[in-house]
């Protein structure tokens, strides 16, 4: 594969991946805005919900940031196979 089509190729996952990435981000946005919703009227609150919820992203982004090396690592790991995997491809 020469270097324009690679770059095409990958530009093209980008594009799509961003995509994909951004619908998601809306959608788990309205759904947890529901469930802030939901829980507000469960509690009888005007804003608990709402802390909750918050709560819940503050311990996500705090285990995160405890591991982040871990998924740093990973991440590192996983690109270079698919690199080795898409080289060994290429040479065949």
């Amino acid at each position: 594969m020469d270097i324009q089509e690679g770059l095409s190729v990958a530009i093209t996952k980008l594009v799509l991946y961003s995509l994909i990435a951004i619908l998601g981000l809306f959608v788990l946005l309205f759904l947890f805005l529901g469930l802030s919703q939901w829980l507000n009227q469960l509690l009888e609150s005007v804003f608990w919900g709402y802390f909750l919820v918050a709560a819940f992203f503050g311990l996500g982004l705090f285990l995160v940031l405890i591991r982040k090396e871990q998924i740093l690592s990973s991440i590192s790991e996983k690109m270079k196979s698919e690199a080795q995997e898409e080289k060994t491809e290429d040479d065949a």
